[in-house]
């Protein structure tokens, strides 16, 4: 079977098309891209394997990825951190050890929580919902706008509060 395929200048992305045909019912045309590798999650590069390809696209792919154009394409193409994972939700007990893991009791949160001014009704009823949500709030996302609060009148750094969050969800029971 003769395997035509395209061969553009090398462009940065070292891209490599190939367009198979001669399908045993008439011409079939299946494309696809070959490039010169990816970054893996641990920033290394890795080249594409290439051992299973017709030698015809493996003369392509020598011709056209040098060493130049490899590093263009990585230039072009850089590894890029993944973001972190989604925080999970945590139950009470899981929150409350992460809430002991960065040296905050129970006794200390309500302490905080009756620093909040309470003047006027809206400001009341901030401190009277603060205080419920704490003492029967089963679960807790990330975002909760209490642990917020709670972290600022604490003075305590948003990353410790993630580190110690990551530690809570780890927790199996």
């Amino acid at each position: 079977m003769s395997i035509p395929f395209y061969r553009p200048q090398p462009q940065p992305s070292g891209d490599v098309y190939v367009r198979v045909s001669d399908g045993p019912d008439g011409p079939i045309i299946n494309r696809y891209v070959l490039v010169p590798g990816k970054f893996t999650d641990a920033a290394t590069f890795v080249d594409t394997d290439i051992s299973a390809e017709p030698q015809e696209v493996k003369d392509a792919v020598a011709e056209a990825w040098t060493a130049d154009v490899v590093t263009a394409f990585k230039a072009a193409f850089p590894w890029v951190e993944p973001p972190p994972p989604p925080y999970l939700d945590l139950n009470r007990s899981a929150f409350l050890f992460m809430m002991n893991k960065i040296g905050v009791t129970e006794a200390a949160v309500e302490a905080l929580i009756d620093k909040m001014p309470d003047g006027t009704p809206e400001q009341a009823d901030a401190k009277t919902l603060a205080l419920i949500v704490f003492r029967n709030q089963q679960t807790f996302a990330r975002g909760n706008q209490l642990l917020q609060m709670l972290t600022a009148a604490a003075g305590l750094t948003s990353e410790a509060v993630d580190a110690a969050w990551r530690a809570a969800e780890r927790i199996k029971w």
